[in-house]
């Protein structure tokens, strides 16, 4: 089918509007008032979004190789549910009541690069996966197996989210790649008391009692 003629009736309707427009409201001082408008709003979208992301970044630590980023204690004491006590640096003590015999812990990452490459690789403790030994124990119970997310306060910007796997994340990737970092198999010993140390661009998992190293996590 040939469009051309309707194409072309189209392009005479948007001509004679903008035609119709500049002559009922053109004028220069019309034209600078809405530039300036545009700008200041520009301004204040910028420096907003840019306000935003400087929050988000507080709640953001840097990786430094050899550093106990977390350190993770289990206490069994009130209970069959273990409380799981989770401290990092820069950030709340978060408490887990789950059951299960290990613990996955699982970091996000924003890895700087380019012009930003001294800032090096940024974390936050996120996630928080627990599980059985057995199988048959993680189909019984309901809390198994689950992820459980630690909260952390927002901004309204989450640098994480906007980068890792999004159109956005793949065009800044000369700058800023996010990623994500896992320690698996932290026994849920009572007592046992474990630093997740962060060594040669990986998580170990070190026992700092001898509850933790008679758990086995050795």
């Amino acid at each position: 089918m040939d469009y051309s003629s309707f194409v072309g009736t189209l392009g005479i309707v948007i001509a004679l509007s903008w035609l119709l427009a500049m002559w009922l409201g053109w004028r220069w001082t019309w034209f600078l008032g809405w530039l300036k408008g545009s700008v200041i709003m520009g301004l204040v979208f910028t420096g907003v979004l840019l306000g935003s992301i400087a929050l988000d970044l507080q709640h953001w630590q840097k990786a430094m190789d050899g550093e106990a980023i977390a350190h993770v204690s289990v206490d069994r004491s009130s209970g069959p549910t273990p409380v799981i006590t989770i401290k990092s640096r820069g950030t709340q003590d978060h408490e887990l009541n789950i059951n299960g015999d290990f613990l996955d812990l699982e970091l996000q990452t924003l890895q700087w690069q380019g012009v930003f490459s001294s800032a090096g690789l940024s974390y936050r403790v996120a996630i928080a996966h627990s599980h059985f030994d057995a199988i048959e124990n993680n189909l019984n119970w309901s809390d198994a197996g689950r992820s459980h997310n630690l909260p952390y306060p927002t901004s309204g910007v989450d640098l994480w989210k906007a980068f890792h796997g999004t159109a956005c994340g793949r065009y800044m990737s000369g700058l800023v790649k996010a990623g994500k970092l896992r320690v698996n198999y932290i026994p849920l010993e009572d007592g046992a008391l474990f630093a997740v140390v962060f060594r040669g661009g990986k998580l170990v998992l070190e026992p700092q009692n001898q509850a933790a190293v008679d758990s086995g996590s050795l």
